[in-house]
């Protein structure tokens, strides 16, 4: 099966944060075809470009968050199996220097999986989603999860890029200042 193109999805949210490495950029296109609260988006961004950067890979990632009906579509099509799953990464540069247009690969991401994972470990779905995000960016910079050992680094790996992500979320919450006291307002002195 085939390398998928891009998702062409009608309700499209793209952000774009690049990261400097050499003379060329890194950057991840987040796009999303479900509702899902993009108020940490910046920091996954911020944690993805670092795997990037981390392992010198320049180019484009394209993360795209899908419904277990749209992700189970892509296992199904492109991998041959008829099942809904967390997460698929897509390698769209080969080392035959196939380039489309500089787009290092895409990871799908089932927010619905996540969601469901994210309650039953009593986690943020932020961070599930984080998890899966990571995990496929680090397929596309070329770590393998098939063997114990290769499956050992990989997730240490994860637990390292989930921490920088912690932190800056944390960095976030304690950058923000408490609301100043809002001033009353004069009373009017009443009428006779």
């Amino acid at each position: 099966m085939g390398s998928p193109v891009l998702f062409p999805f009608q309700r499209l949210c793209i952000r774009k944060e690049p990261v400097v490495g050499g003379s060329k950029r890194s950057s991840v296109l987040l796009s999303s075809a479900v509702s899902c609260k993009p108020s940490t988006w910046s920091k996954l961004r911020r944690v993805l470009c670092r795997v990037l950067k981390d392992h010198e890979v320049l180019g484009t990632l394209s993360l795209a968050l899908v419904s277990d009906e749209e992700i189970r579509n892509v296992h199904r099509d492109f991998l041959g199996v008829d099942t809904p799953t967390d997460v698929i990464s897509f390698p769209l540069k080969s080392s035959e220097g196939f380039e489309h247009d500089d787009v290092l690969g895409q990871v799908v991401v089932s927010v619905d999986t996540a969601r469901r994972e994210a309650r039953l470990r009593r986690l943020p779905l932020d961070r599930e989603v984080a998890l899966y995000a990571i995990h496929g960016t680090l397929h596309l910079v070329g770590y393998d999860d098939l063997e114990s050992a290769k499956k050992r680094v990989m997730r240490r790996a994860e637990r390292h890029y989930l921490c920088i992500y912690d932190e800056l979320k944390s960095q976030s919450r304690s950058s923000r200042r408490p609301e100043a006291p809002r001033p009353r307002k004069k009373q009017r002195p009443a009428r006779a």
